[in-house]
């Protein structure tokens, strides 16, 4: 059984990151640091790289002994946690529906601005009973604009 520790620059040279690593899982070193004892994130200068990295030595130190000495039960668990919180969720039809009004008030809008009225009316009207009240004055516009040409 391979266990790594992955310290990572990012952001061009500002942070520090660490994820434990066992084969193929990868596991932030965050997630076994109880919410309590997690550093506070500074609102004005952040620490440097450097100073990062210590930091996370000194969490390796203190939140991931057990890790370091083959001890994977929190590991599994915060996985395990992981994987459960990232996993994809399936696409309702109602939220594929809505998604698709969704679109098309935002395309209508668009082409309200081109005065592209037809479209506006095309994109609307399957959704009529579904508009806001602003969304139906845009429809309403749109079918006055094209009885004027």
């Amino acid at each position: 059984m391979e266990l790594e520790v992955d310290i990572y620059g990012e952001n061009w040279g500002a942070t520090a990151s660490c994820d434990l690593v066992r084969g193929e899982d990868h596991v932030h070193l965050g997630l076994l640091v109880p919410a309590a004892d997690r550093p506070a994130r500074a609102k004005r200068a952040r620490p440097g790289q450097l100073a990062q990295i210590q930091t996370i030595a000194s969490l390796l130190k203190d939140y991931a002994a057990d890790f370091l000495s083959g001890d994977l039960r929190r590991f599994d668990a915060a996985l395990s946690e992981w994987k459960r919180v990232t996993r994809p969720r399936p696409v309702s039809e109602a939220q594929r529906l809505d998604r698709q009004r969704q679109t098309a008030v935002t395309e209508a809008g668009h082409a309200s601005r081109r005065s592209n009225y037809a479209e506006v009316v095309r994109l609307l009207e399957p959704y009529a009973r579904e508009l806001s009240q602003h969304q139906l004055r845009m429809l309403e516009t749109a079918r006055q604009k094209l009885k004027e040409a």
